[in-house]
């Protein structure tokens, strides 16, 4: 148990380590248990057999998925490049000390924060038609509906940042002859957005993952592709779905060690001072 986590955690003594141990081993042979019953069970029913995997052997079949997956990526950037620079706004609005300001920010926050997001998309794709005045398509439904859900989470992460840095931050602004618009914005804000890169990464990941309500609409991404593409071949639903989760699967992995590399960099130790530098200090000293 390392240093830090001391003041979390008491060192586990022997007989602790050996339950550990123990209880690790049994959750494992439990779980590769279960894969070999779900294995046999879905052997037995003939789902592993290649007529049921042959449609994935057509180059087709994948270009068709990659279009889905572009048009989950699309909506997915188009969303974060609006949402996450307004909440930002949204997040010094909270902040902020003028009453009308700050009620409206924490109105829309709660009202969206507390809302499913599946309902709000939904209303949109029936209220714009029925209106008579939009003609709004499948990924600008989709884009509206999770910008504004964004919005309140976003700024949420980034209200957190700001409120956890120390208060001497500001003051020490304000000492210098900085307004509090230019101590927000040139000391406090990138400080918060620093801190915060992981809780924002998290959220961008979710983001990509929420893409799939997109299949309600319909909108043509990854998961409404492969919902046609079983009604092209039903005896591979099964199949299809699998290929759809690892594909899932790899944009959240590849997001996940993007993650890790940001924080693997921000912990990096400093450059160490180049060879004679200390002896140079100590001759100047002396």
């Amino acid at each position: 148990m390392s240093e830090e986590n001391d003041f979390l955690f008491d060192d586990m003594g022997p007989k602790a380590k050996r339950r550990v141990l123990i209880g690790s081993i049994l959750a494992t042979a439990f779980l590769v248990w279960m894969l070999w019953v779900a294995y046999n069970r879905l052997a037995s029913n003939g789902q592993f057999e290649a007529r049921r995997w042959e449609l994935f052997a057509h180059p087709g079949t994948w270009k068709f998925l990659a279009g889905g997956l572009k048009n989950t990526m699309l909506a997915a950037i188009i969303t974060a490049c609006i949402s996450f620079p307004l909440s930002i706004l949204m997040a010094l609005a909270r902040l902020s000390n003028k009453k009308l300001l700050n009620k409206f920010a924490v109105t829309f926050v709660e009202f969206f924060r507390s809302m499913p997001l599946v309902l709000f998309i939904l209303f949109i794709a029936v209220a714009a038609p029925a209106s008579g005045v939009f003609k709004i398509s499948g990924l600008w439904i989709l884009v509206t509906g999770m910008t504004m859900y964004y919005i309140a989470i976003f700024s949420e992460v980034v209200r957190a940042g700001i409120i956890s840095l120390p208060s001497g931050q500001c003051e020490a602004a304000m000492a210098l002859g900085m307004t509090y618009s230019q101590s927000m914005r040139l000391i406090e804000l990138p400080q918060a957005l620093y801190a915060m890169t992981p809780a924002i990464m998290s959220q961008l990941l979710f983001l990509v993952q929420d893409t799939s309500l997109g299949y309600i609409i319909p909108y043509e991404e990854l998961l409404r592709r492969g919902k046609n593409i079983e009604s092209f071949s039903p005896i591979s639903i099964l199949q299809t779905y699998i290929v759809i989760t690892l594909v899932y699967a790899l944009v959240s992995l590849s997001l996940l060690w993007l993650t890790n590399r940001i924080e693997r960099n921000r912990q990096l130790p400093a450059p160490r001072a180049p060879r004679g530098t200390k002896k140079a200090q100590v001759k100047l000293a002396n």
